[in-house]
């Protein structure tokens, strides 16, 4: 599974959500960005949900929840009355952006702060 799981390097979350696998938990160590063709990749799929398979006990809630979607963080979703979607996952990278940005800065400002 590992070597198919490899063609994600290639392809989107929308891909894969099209196709019927929910990745479930976008986070900081789940990504990675590839220099040499600037595109990022999505790693990380042990507790993901394969629609065509049962789903795995323990894995109807995951997420990292400072970048989980703010639905999913409600006790509607807590207590079943929402399913995850589409949008939920892009919530998710979108709250990564601002956090990778301040983290950057952040150490970037350090650095050049330095006397050398």
């Amino acid at each position: 599974m590992a070597s198919s799981l490899n063609l994600t390097k290639s392809l989107g979350h929308a891909f894969l959500w099209k196709n019927f696998v929910e990745h479930g938990d976008p986070s900081l160590s789940n990504l990675m960005y590839d220099e040499d063709n600037g595109r990022g990749i999505l790693t990380d799929f042990d507790l993901s949900l394969l629609q065509w398979q049962p789903r795995v006990f323990g894995t109807d809630r995951t997420g990292n929840i400072p970048f989980m979607a703010l639905a999913l963080l409600t006790d509607r979703y807590w207590d079943g009355r929402l399913e995850r979607s589409y949008h939920h996952g892009l919530e998710s990278f979108i709250w990564i952006l601002p956090y990778v940005k301040f983290l950057l800065h952040q150490r970037f400002e350090v650095w050049s702060e330095q006397i050398y």
